[in-house]
């Protein structure tokens, strides 16, 4: 069985906005709302993108706030209430705008009550496990996992996440059940892999973005220099560098 491979290509900002004001926007601090913990992946992209955004906001600043929750419903509904003026953005992900009004009836908000504005990065979606581990592939950690059901636990934020249902999806192809091994929530990926790191889980599968530091620095340079080509012709056939 070859390794699993994803990629999030959803990691963009949505907004609402009048037409009036955006004649001489922006007059004030823009606040950037990411809805996942700080230390996630999605915080150091809304981080980055503030630190850049500088350059073109006429002496403005992006100031960036977490409000995780409900699997990224807390924040995302706050950005939903607040008044179009451009002033409260909305770092949005696959798991809060997606998954969840797909999976939840019970979500406050729907995908399309908001504005895309631009495709902000493209994030590998991965399962990882400890340098140290007994099962160094993919193939190793499926074995493992049907030699003992229910007995390996994963790291998740939540059910209607992508880090859940990765999971699941690798037990379907693997013929395996839903129960082969134990999702245990955490508030993001920050939590997801000092929970890797110390032995509460044995696997998570998340962006990269979130867990780079279970492995070593080479380890991790490496990964990323051979997936840069795969990076490229993504862009190529997205048409993102029209």
């Amino acid at each position: 069985m070859r390794p699993i491979f994803f990629l999030t290509v959803i990691a963009a900002v949505f907004i609402a906005m009048s037409t009036a004001a955006a004649a001489q926007y922006p007059k004030r601090p823009i606040l950037l709302v990411v809805p996942y913990t700080a230390g996630s992946d999605a915080d150091l992209a809304a981080r980055t993108l503030a630190q850049h955004a500088l350059r073109h906001l006429d002496g403005q600043s992006m100031v960036v706030m977490n409000q995780p929750g409900a699997s990224g419903a807390i924040g995302t509904l706050a950005v939903r209430n607040a008044a179009p003026d451009g002033y409260r953005l909305l770092l949005a992900r696959i798991a809060s705008q997606v998954i969840l009004p797909a999976v939840d009836r019970k979500t406050p908000y729907r995908w399309d009550e908001f504005e895309l504005l631009s495709v902000l990065e493209t994030n590998p979606y991965v399962c990882a496990v400890r340098g140290n581990a007994p099962y160094a592939s993919m193939k190793e950690l499926v074995i493992e996992i049907g030699r003992q059901p229910g007995k390996l636990n994963f790291a998740t934020v939540g059910e209607g996440t992508i880090q859940n249902f990765g999971p699941q999806y690798l037990f379907n192809l693997a013929g395996l059940p839903k129960s082969a091994a134990v999702g245990v929530p955490y508030k993001g990926s920050g939590e997801i892999t000092a929970s890797l790191l110390g032995g509460q889980t044995q696997f998570t599968c998340s962006n990269l973005g979130g867990i780079p530091s279970v492995r070593s620095f080479a380890d991790t340079e490496k990964f990323v220099r051979d997936q840069y080509q795969l990076y490229e012709q993504l862009a190529e056939q997205l048409g993102l560098r029209r």
